[in-house]
């Protein structure tokens, strides 16, 4: 009976992250680190207390400022700018309510104007009925609104237009990273990011 050959599977191509994810859970780790250090010491503070010998001592404590890392990446690809529209804030939406309402007002009314838009997904910037919807929300529920006296509606149209107007975000690289995938790459296709990160 002929053998059967069996073949390899092919094992999927190393995937790359955004290079801000990278960085992102380097320093969450320092913090995470930080926290561990902390728990030790007040765990070693609590057997000094409890110890006839130690109870006059205080336990050591190392202290590091900055730390360094090399950090060996290839770049696999370079994203398309992008635009993050995170929406109007409560903070601007407050901010082109009529000075006739005291502070306090102007904020909750603005908080929910913000999250009856949010609701309905119409607090984005990019939403071209931003002021319409806005203005329509804000007359159910600032009490006797009127629009040209309760509204800033120039100042509205203004803070929809400055975010139109910037530009897209910085491009966004994602890298390899991980040892397995940079040892099967040429030396030369890799860079090091040297990193200083205070901690304390």
């Amino acid at each position: 009976m002929p053998t059967r050959l069996s073949r390899s599977a092919t094992p999927p191509p190393p995937k790359g992250r955004p290079l801000s994810e990278v960085l992102i859970a380097i320093t969450g780790e320092f913090t995470r680190a930080m926290v561990s250090r902390d728990l030790s010491e007040a765990h070693w503070r609590e057997i000094y207390q409890n110890h006839a010998a130690l109870a006059e001592f205080t336990p050591s404590r190392v202290r590091v400022a900055t730390a360094k890392v090399s950090l060996p990446v290839a770049v696999e690809a370079i994203g398309t700018p992008t635009v993050q529209d995170t929406g109007i804030t409560p903070k601007q939406i407050a901010s082109v309510l009529s000075n006739r309402f005291a502070r306090h007002e102007r904020e909750q009314f603005a908080a929910r104007i913000h999250a009856q838009l949010v609701a309905k997904s119409k607090h984005r910037y990019l939403n071209p009925m931003l002021v319409k919807d806005l203005t329509r929300v804000a007359a159910k529920i600032v009490p006797s609104f009127a629009v040209k006296q309760d509204l800033d509606l120039e100042r509205l149209a203004k803070i929809q237009q400055d975010f139109i107007a910037q530009p897209p975000r910085a491009q966004e690289a994602r890298c390899l990273y991980a040892a397995d995938d940079l040892e099967h790459l040429r030396p030369e296709s890799i860079i090091r990011i040297e990193l200083t990160i205070g901690i304390d």
